[in-house]
């Protein structure tokens, strides 16, 4: 029997004396009957419960992590060896799957062709999946907290969108999905082709966000976004196919960090300069110190409720970058804050990703991200088809799609962010979540088999 599980079977055993011991308090001494926790002495019933909880869920981590240490290591994602998110609850995280390389086969996905889970290996947690207009966390047919999270199609009613929280090491925050031409996470909501959908009247066929509070003031300069991959890449396009690729992303995003080559190819950029859409508005701690201290042997061991609460049905609004000038802006974070309170929406958003990708360039300490402020980070893109039954990349005339799946060798893309060690070049999650389509499954079995024939 493993250290682990000894540990485990003592804090039950405990549990089980301690129930005993306040039944037969309560009885005066006599027979205590059934063996069960006492209501008269809720705060050490909670904190073995906790307790329980805890063993369980660290027991869970060494059985299910199966051999993705080493990948996550590879990758240079800071290891976490204990997961304090709570089990007892249906579908929550972690599963049984959580920790596995290969996720579920696409016949099990509800909204295949496409899957969404938190990334392995990563310091990112689920709280809950839950409903933009409510704060109670539910369990939706065929979604998992642990391994397969909820896509939005665009046509959910207002407040209607199904939203994702979740916790890493620097970050608390909610994140929202829409991928349009998805089957609907919600089979029985009201979805019909006519209603309004946020895609209409736009090109991109992608838009995720994320709001959410920093635990940590990490300096702007040293977050980014981007892709990365824990094995070769497969079969590339033609080298010149690849250059245009690159150079044309460069003209993007100027900081781009490309590593095409061996076992862990990534594309970084920095993660102010790259979003679409920054905001950020005041936003103190959701409890005060004095209820912080009361309930940090619990609830700041299972949520983080009291750096950040998640984030409300505005999640679902259209989000457009701010003028420079609006308190709203992160430009006014910057140690000499623009005035300009004109321009397009487009002029904006250059203004800001000019600004900090100078601040990348310079790898300079400051500025660095608030902890009394939500910051929205909004992504969207055009490129990409999900809705197919190859995943492609549109790159237009002459090129047209390029198809995705044999590139990455059957690994998802991600959509995350991340604080990069500016000395090592390791990156630890602020969110990650992998995308996958079933056009890698196939590809992603393959390279599993052979991982298993090393063994």
């Amino acid at each position: 029997m493993s250290v682990n599980e000894k540990e485990l079977l003592e804090c039950l055993r405990l549990l089980v004396i301690e129930s005993t011991r306040n039944d037969e308090e309560d009885d005066g001494g006599e027979d205590g009957g059934a063996i069960e926790v006492a209501m008269t002495d809720e705060s050490r019933r909670d904190d073995l419960i906790h307790d329980v909880e805890l063993k369980l869920t660290q027991f869970l981590e060494v059985q299910f992590r199966m051999d993705d240490q080493s990948e996550f290591n590879a990758t240079g994602y800071s290891p976490e060896d204990k997961i304090v998110l709570p089990i007892h609850q249906p579908h929550a995280y972690p599963c049984p799957d959580t920790h596995k390389t290969l996720p579920s086969p696409p016949s099990q996905w509800p909204q295949r062709p496409v899957m969404i889970r938190p990334t392995p290996g990563t310091s990112t947690k689920i709280r809950g999946i839950r409903l933009a207009s409510d704060r109670d966390y539910r369990h939706f047919a065929g979604f998992c907290a642990g391994c397969i999270l909820p896509v939005n199609t665009g046509r959910e009613a207002a407040g209607q969108s199904l939203v994702v929280d979740f916790e890493s090491n620097h970050f608390v925050g909610t994140f929202l999905l829409r991928i349009k031409g998805v089957p609907p996470a919600d089979k029985n909501a009201t979805q019909a082709k006519k209603s309004k959908s946020y895609f209409d009247n736009r090109k991109r066929k992608f838009q995720g966000i994320v709001k959410g509070k920093f635990k940590t003031a990490l300096p702007m300069s040293e977050c980014v976004t981007g892709q990365t991959f824990g094995r070769q890449a497969g079969k590339l396009p033609a080298k010149w196919v690849v250059s245009t690729f690159i150079k044309f992303v460069s003209t993007l995003a100027p900081q781009l960090e490309t590593t095409l080559e061996g076992d862990n190819p990534r594309f970084l950029v920095p993660l102010a300069a790259t979003a679409q859409t920054v905001a950020t508005k005041p936003h103190k701690a959701a409890v005060t110190q004095q209820e912080e201290d009361v309930q940090q042997a619990l609830n700041d061991h299972l949520f983080n409720y009291s750096v950040y609460l998640g984030a409300t049905e505005d999640i679902e609004h259209d989000h457009q970058e701010p003028p420079s000038s609006d308190e709203t802006s992160i430009l006014q974070e910057l140690p000499k804050a623009t005035t300009s309170s004109g321009g397009s929406i487009t002029a904006r958003m250059k203004a800001r990703k000019k600004a900090f990708n100078s601040i990348a360039a310079k790898q300079a300490k400051e500025p660095c991200f608030s902890l009394d402020k939500e910051y929205t980070f909004e992504f969207y893109q055009h490129l990409l088809i999900f809705d197919e039954p190859e995943f492609t990349l549109d790159m237009g005339r002459p090129i047209g799609k390029v198809p995705l799946s044999p590139i990455t060798d059957g690994q998802p893309i991600k959509f995350l962010s991340a604080h990069k060690d500016p000395v090592s070049g390791l990156l630890d999650s602020l969110w990650s979540f992998d995308v996958w389509h079933e056009s890698m499954y196939p590809l992603a079995q393959k390279a599993a088999d052979r991982a298993a024939a090393k063994r």
